[in-house]
């Protein structure tokens, strides 16, 4: 299984191609990079957040990684 971090470099990856055009990210500046896997994180959260309200409706519903709505 693929670690939280590994995740999250693919992750950044994936949406630094969307957005330039497939340029190489081994190239991106390094504080691009950051800002890319913080988009990330906050994507795995997102979907973490989903995942477990569906699991458990009862605890939370899905809003975003920063915004736990009780149901």
């Amino acid at each position: 299984m693929m670690g939280l971090d590994q995740q999250i470099e693919h992750v950044a990856r994936a949406f630094y191609g969307v957005d330039n055009d497939e340029q190489t990210w081994d190239r991106a500046p390094d504080d691009l990079k950051e800002e890319f896997r913080r988009f990330a994180n906050d994507a795995i959260a997102m979907v973490t957040i989903c995942r477990e309200s569906s699991i458990n409706p009862s605890s939370t519903t899905c809003a975003g990684p920063h915004e736990m709505v009780p149901a």
